[in-house]
């Protein structure tokens, strides 16, 4: 069997191709983290340190700030933005190359992409629902006092004690969103001051408009100019609050106040501003929730989704009620909002996500003329003798050679269950050197678009 001997890096590969045994994979997982905040101080300088360092314990430990954070202010996992062959040239004479987009909220170069999906699936579950019901949504708050101190296992039994009234006042569907954090009061003043937006009568552009400032670590400077501070981070310039923002269908009444006692308030907005009238309120509002909602970090095991849906909402499917194309013309709509002076509008792909338009993805390699890695995994004694066929049939020799160990090194790879999930791919800085006769074709950047 012929090897190929390939000098990458600082070591040399001996690879024998067909030998599936013989490859190995050892991803570079170093600097991998789910919890900690780039650019931020420990959290230990936040707040009051964990009971007593014990480990994080949802029924004990007392919830602060470094518990939460909010899209786009975590760690860019080490395989984001990496490039990995995805597919094979139909004769066997070269391979597409695309770019890895992790797509995590926490993710500073993905989270634009995250809200905008987020904001998409459910402004279309919301309208397809308005138009099947005959009914708008609208808006409320609920709140728990700012000075509790709680545990993660009571703000979810408060959350929950709070979908279970709306309920008993008459609601039928509801939509909710998590938020850990307010801006302090002085803060605002501060960031109001340097936009000159004092507009008391529009608190819901204001309150976008000052979120949005205070996320851009440029104008943390500005900030602290403003107020005569020394804040090092956004997180000091925010009050772990925690509230719930939803967007219900079914009036209780008229009434402004849902329901409240002394731990739980419920506040339904009507100023003419706040009302959800069209598809562009819908997600404009949810747009701007998203950008900031909750993100729960520092909590050993614990794991949440900031956004829920119950009641009526709950297991809704749309296809079951609307039409191919009353369904079809709900997300156009929802996307013409979305894509408002983009340069580069975001399209739905096959599965249902989001993407940006004109970015090669393993959507369009068969359009291409490429064929798609998974579809060199036998499952069967045909499937595999179809594979070889292939191979054989490759006319270029060391063309041949190098798909056979593409191949391969890709079989190797899934059947590893040491590596990750969405690490299992031909990342390129881990291949040889392809011959000088197998082209790559290379992918574009995506990083310009996602900062749209």
């Amino acid at each position: 069997m012929k090897a190929i001997n390939q000098t990458h890096g600082n070591c040399k590969d001996s690879v024998f191709v067909g030998a599936a045994d013989s490859l190995s994979y050892a991803p570079n997982t170093e600097g991998l983290s789910y919890v900690s905040v780039k650019g931020d101080i420990g959290q230990s300088t936040l707040d009051n340190a964990f009971d007593d360092g014990l480990v994080f314990d949802p029924k004990r430990t007392r919830l602060n700030r470094g518990n939460f954070a909010v899209p786009g202010k975590g760690q860019t996992p080490d395989y984001c933005h990496m490039p990995y062959i995805a597919g094979l040239k139909g004769d066997g004479s070269g391979a597409k190359e695309i770019y890895v987009s992790c797509k995590l909220a926490r993710c500073p170069d993905c989270y634009r992409l995250w809200v905008d999906n987020e904001v998409y699936q459910n402004a279309v579950l919301l309208e397809a629902y308005s138009l099947v019901s005959g009914s708008r949504p609208f808006r409320a708050v609920g709140s728990i006092p700012a000075d509790m101190e709680i545990t993660l296992k009571d703000l979810r039994n408060k959350r929950r004690s709070m979908k279970d009234r709306l309920k008993r006042q008459g609601i039928t569907a509801i939509f909710s969103l998590d938020h850990p954090f307010r801006i302090k009061n002085s803060v605002k003043g501060a960031i109001k001051d340097i936009l000159a937006i004092r507009r008391a009568d529009n608190s819901e552009v204001a309150s976008g408009a000052l979120w949005e400032f205070l996320l851009n670590e440029a104008n943390l400077e500005a900030i602290n100019e403003q107020l005569g501070t020394e804040f090092p981070s956004w997180r000091h310039c925010v009050d772990l609050s925690p509230h719930t923002h939803f967007l219900l269908f079914d009036d209780c009444g008229g009434y402004q106040k849902i329901t409240g006692d002394k731990d739980i308030f419920i506040k339904k907005l009507t100023k003419p501003n706040v009302l959800l009238e069209s598809v562009k309120d819908v997600v404009k509002h949810m747009k701007y929730l998203f950008t900031h909602c909750e993100i729960l970090v520092n909590a050993g095991k614990c794991r949440s989704k900031p956004s829920g849906v119950s009641g009526g909402l709950y297991n809704f499917n749309p296809s079951e009620y609307l039409t191919d194309d009353e369904l079809q013309r709900v997300k156009e709509s929802v996307l013409e909002v979305l894509n408002e002076n983009r340069t580069k509008p975001l399209i739905e792909l096959k599965d249902g996500t989001l993407g940006y338009s004109g970015e090669p993805d393993e959507d369009n390699l068969i359009d291409d003329g490429y064929l798609p890695l998974s579809e060199f995994v036998p499952y069967s004694a045909i499937e595999a003798e179809a594979i070889d066929a292939w191979i054989a049939h490759v006319p270029n020799e060391d063309n041949k050679i190098y798909c056979e160990y593409l191949i391969n090194r890709y079989r190797a790879i899934l059947s590893d269950d040491t590596i990750p999930q969405k690490m299992r791919r031909l990342f390129t800085r881990d291949l040889m050197k392809p011959p000088d006769s197998f082209v790559i074709e290379r992918c574009t950047n995506i990083a310009e678009a996602m900062q749209k």
